[in-house]
C-alpha cells in the first residue's frame, strides 16, 4: 500500500476485481507444492514452488502459524536492523497498516503509525490461533496443514463479526459503523497473510546475518559509484560534493530529461496500464496470493496507468550509465539517484562482501541495496556458496540505489527493455529476477523468446547487511513522479 488513504480503491471496482480473481482461481488454480502449511493456490500459467523436501534453511517456517512467524522474526533482524529498522525489508508492510489509521499531523506520528501496526498484527496473529485451534476440533485438519488460502478466509470472516480495535481509549479511526470498517478490516487480514506468506519458505530467507565486525579494511575504488543527475540541477551535485565520503570515487551522468522527449519515438510498453478492476491488481507477485474483497491498494495504484514519462526518462538515462561503463570496461557499477549518498562504515562492509563474491565465481546479475517494496526473497534458488549478507530476491520495487555486474548490464541491454519494453525500472527488474512468479505474465509477450514464454531469469540479489545509504532532505519529493503525486516530474 502507497501512501495510506491516497492508495484505498473503494466500491465496484474493489468488488469486481474480487470476483473476477475468484473465477480465475477456481477455475484452474493448482495447490502449490508447499507441503506443510499449503501455501497459496498457484493460477494457471504460473510457476509451482519447490516441495518442502527441498528446504534446507527456514525448514520450521512451513509448519509456523501466523502468530509464531511474525515472533520468531522479531526475534532475529537481519544484521544490525532493528524491528523497526526502515530497512528491514518487512517494515513497510508493517507501516502500511498503521499508516491507515494515523493523521500525519498527530504528535508522534511515526511511532504511533509503528504502534498501531503492530498492535494490528498482534490481534490478528491471537485471533487466528484461536480461530484455527477451533476448526482443528471441528474438523480434525491440523491447523500446520491447513492452506494458508482457507486460513486467510477463515480468518476475515470472523475478524469482520469482532468489536473495532481501540488505540488509546478510541475505535481507530475508520473503523466505527459509520465510517468504512469492512474495507478496512479486509485490508488488515489481507496485509497481515501477506506478511506471514512472505515469511514462510522459501520466500524468506532465514540464514543468520552476521553484524558488522569492529575492524575493517576498505578498498574504496573497487568499484565505481555513477549518479543519474540532471544537468541543471546544480543544487543536488553541490550537495553529493558535499555528503558523499571524500574517499569515495564517483562520477555523474546527465540524466536524461523526460519531459523533453518525443514519446511516439522511444519504445514504450503499450500494454503497461491496466484496468481498476483487472485481476491481476489482487494477486502479490511471488506469493500469488489474492487479496480477499478488494485490490491490492499499491498495485492497483501502480499499474493503472501507463509509464510516465520521468520513467522514460530514468530508463534512458539508465542506458547512458551502462554505455559509460561499458567504454571504461567496469566490472561492475553502483548507480544511485541523486538524492542517496553512501554511509562509509556499511559501505566499506558492502565493497569488502562485494568481493568476496567476485572471488567465489557465482554470477550475478544486480544487487538490489534496499527493499521497501518487497515481494520476497527466493530461498530455494540460493547460488551454491552464497554468502549470508546477500540473499537470490524474488522482486521488489525500490530502484534508488542498485549495483549491476558487467553481465548484467549485457543482458538487460540484450532483453529489448531499451529498445521495445520500456516500463517502469522497477518493475522491469522485479520482473525479470522472477517472471515466472511475477503477476504481470503479460510482459512474457515483449520481453520473452516468443509464444507467451517467459524469459530467462536474472540472477538478483539483496543486500542484508546494515543500511549503506542514505537519503538527502530532496529525496521526500520523487525526481519522476508526476506533479500530482507530490513529485517534481523532471527525470
Amino acid at each position: 500500500m502507497a501512501g495510506g488513504r491516497r492508495g484505498r480503491r473503494r466500491g465496484r471496482a474493489a468488488g469486481l476485481a474480487a470476483a473476477a480473481l475468484g473465477s480465475v482461481l477456481g477455475g484452474g488454480a493448482a495447490r502449490g507444492a508447499l507441503g506443510a502449511g499449503g501455501g497459496f493456490p498457484r493460477p494457471e500459467g504460473y510457476e509451482e514452488l519447490a516441495p518442502a523436501e527441498a528446504c534446507r534453511v527456514g525448514c520450521e517456517s512451513l509448519r509456523m502459524s501466523g502468530k509464531e512467524l511474525l515472533a520468531w522474526w522479531k526475534k532475529q533482524p537481519e544484521a544490525d536492523k532493528s524491528w523497526f529498522g526502515i530497512a528491514n525489508p518487512l517494515q513497510k508492510m508493517l507501516t502500511d497498516l498503521g499508516d491507515l489509521h494515523v493523521d500525519p499531523e498527530m504528535p508522534n506520528a511515526d511511532m504511533a503509525t509503528f504502534k498501531i501496526g503492530d498492535l494490528i498484527l498482534t490481534y490478528l496473529a491471537d485471533l487466528e490461533d484461536e480461530v484455527e485451534a477451533e476448526h482443528e476440533r471441528e474438523t480434525g485438519l491440523p491447523a500446520a496443514e491447513a492452506s494458508r488460502e482457507d486460513k486467510q478466509a477463515r480468518l476475515l470472516a470472523t475478524y469482520m463479526d469482532k468489536e473495532a480495535l481501540e488505540w488509546e481509549g478510541d475505535v481507530l479511526p475508520g473503523l466505527g459503523w459509520d465510517e468504512d470498517p469492512e474495507y478496512l478490516r479486509a485490508a488488515h487480514v489481507n496485509q497481515y497473510h501477506k506478511m506471514a506468506g512472505f515469511l514462510q519458505w522459501p520466500h524468506y530467507d532465514w540464514r543468520g546475518v552476521p553484524s558488522t565486525p569492529l575492524q575493517l579494511t576498505c578498498k574504496w575504488d573497487f568499484t565505481t559509484v555513477m549518479f543519474i543527475s540532471l544537468a541543471r540541477r546544480t543544487d543536488r551535485r553541490a550537495e553529493l560534493k558535499a555528503k558523499m565520503p571524500k574517499e569515495v570515487p564517483y562520477s555523474v551522468v546527465d540524466a536524461v530529461e523526460g519531459k523533453n522527449l518525443d514519446l511516439n519515438e522511444i519504445g514504450t510498453y503499450q500494454g503497461y496500464r491496466l484496468e481498476e478492476d483487472d485481476p491481476m491488481t489482487s494477486l502479490v507477485p511471488s506469493l500469488l496470493m489474492h487479496f480477499i474483497d478488494m485490490p491490492h491498494p499499491y498495485l492497483q495504484q501502480y499499474w493503472s496507468r501507463d509509464v510516465s514519462a520521468g520513467e522514460i526518462g530514468l530508463v534512458l538515462s539508465l542506458k547512458r550509465v551502462f554505455d559509460r561503463a561499458q567504454s571504461e570496461g567496469l566490472g561492475s557499477v553502483l548507480v544511485l539517484e541523486d538524492d542517496h549518498t553512501v554511509v562509509p562504515r556499511p559501505y566499506c562492509l558492502f565493497l569488502g562482501e562485494v568481493a568476496k563474491l567476485q572471488e567465489s565465481g557465482i554470477e550475478w546479475d544486480f544487487i538490489v541495496i534496499e527493499s521497501y517494496n518487497w515481494f520476497g526473497d527466493d530461498a530455494n534458488n540460493l547460488p551454491e556458496g552464497l554468502g549470508p549478507f546477500f540473499t537470490r530476491i524474488s522482486g521488489a520495487h525500490n530502484t534508488h540505489a542498485i549495483m549491476y555486474s558487467a553481465r548484467g548490464m549485457q543482458r538487460v541491454k540484450d532483453s529489448g527493455f531499451f529498445d521495445r519494453c520500456i516500463m517502469p525500472l522497477d518493475e522491469y527488474l522485479s520482473y525479470m529476477a522472477n517472471p515466472g512468479r511475477h503477476t504481470r505474465s503479460d510482459f512474457h509477450d515483449c520481453l520473452g523468446p516468443g509464444g507467451g514464454a517467459a524469459p530467462e531469469r536474472f540472477v538478483g540479489l539483496r543486500w542484508r547487511g546494515t543500511r549503506l545509504v542514505q537519503a538527502s532532505e530532496s529525496a521526500a519529493l520523487s525526481s519522476i513522479d508526476t506533479a500530482e503525486d507530490g513529485g517534481d516530474g523532471e527525470l
